[in-house]
């Protein structure tokens, strides 16, 4: 309910008795509540009247392109990502389109997997302005792959112009096209 990406076992329940049937019970309590609350929750932070400081340039777009996600009906939202910030920035306004984030190394992948829906991808993206082109082709195969997403799809693209930095600054729909 507060945002959570994770929950851990901790104390008795981790060394109990019965490891197993504590792991199933805290299932069935995740997976109630998140039936329950989950879409709700979304479409409340989706809300700008509820959403705290919606405006703030660090959130302004990730906000943007789960909006603009939800009204398309996107099957994802893709980011090349250099690290946490942008795509914790998108991941807390909990957006029902699938968010894939496709990290520059491994070890910001392994952190991207601990985050509560998103999908990381890793790829060695060219730095010559053709890395949003590089991570949209990487993430469009994952998804036809998993069979999340067909060709025609909508998606969600947010890239960088290099005016921000390694900050994300631009957002786009795309089909996802082969």
């Amino acid at each position: 309910l507060d945002g959570t990406d994770a929950v851990m076992l901790s104390a008795e329940t981790a060394i109990g008795e019965f490891p197993v049937a504590a792991v199933r019970f805290l299932q069935r309590v995740l997976t109630a509540t998140e039936k329950a609350y989950g879409g709700r929750m979304a479409q409340d932070r989706m809300n700008p009247a509820e959403t705290a400081n919606p405006n703030e340039a660090e959130n302004a777009l990730s906000f943007a392109a789960c909006l603009l996600a939800t009204r398309l009906g996107a099957r994802a939202i893709i980011a090349p990502v250099q690290s946490m910030d942008t795509a914790l920035s998108i991941a807390r306004f909990r957006p029902q389109a699938l968010l894939v984030m496709v990290a520059n190394s491994v070890r910001l992948y392994r952190s991207l997997a601990l985050v509560r829906g998103i999908s990381p991808l890793v790829v060695n993206a060219p730095d010559d302005g053709a890395e949003a082109h590089a991570c949209l082709a990487q993430a469009r195969e994952w998804l036809f792959a998993h069979g999340l997403a067909q060709e025609g799809d909508l998606a969600v693209l947010l890239s960088t112009s290099g005016a921000a930095g390694d900050k994300a600054d631009t957002l786009q729909a795309v089909r996802l096209n082969s």
